[in-house]
């Protein structure tokens, strides 16, 4: 994905916490895009603190959401988080500016994934 990502009404799964997440994650990789590289170390150190700690907990809510609410496809949904769970905490681990194009490419699959996957659960909801 290129360019800012805005959020359409067409992206709704239905459920106004997880769009009101799903919104916030959008910003996030809007930022993400915006960070150049140049920035200085501590600005960097701050937006991937806020990046991993807030999809991680994302994963964790929409997961216990759906449990909730019977979703079948649970378990193949908690496997496609997985995948951004070991990105998000190897981009921690490392924590270098280099990073910064990693967690780009794990933001636009996190908004592919939102626009895609999370459509399959709206009819549990």
């Amino acid at each position: 994905m290129t360019g800012t990502i805005i959020w359409r009404d067409d992206m709704s799964v239905g459920n106004s916490d997880l769009d009101h997440q799903h919104r916030r994650l959008i910003d996030t990789a809007n930022m993400v895009r915006g960070l150049s590289g140049d920035e200085d170390a501590e600005i960097i150190q701050a937006a991937l603190d806020e990046v991993v700690e807030y999809i991680l907990h994302h994963l964790d809510f929409e997961e216990d959401l759906l449990a909730k609410n019977s979703y079948k496809g649970l378990i193949e949904h908690k496997k496609k988080h997985e995948f951004f769970r070991e990105c998000v905490q190897t981009i921690y681990a490392n924590k270098s500016i280099a990073t910064s194009k990693m967690l780009s490419d794990t933001m636009d699959r996190l908004i592919d994934h939102i626009m895609n996957d999370d459509k399959e659960y709206i009819c549990c909801l």
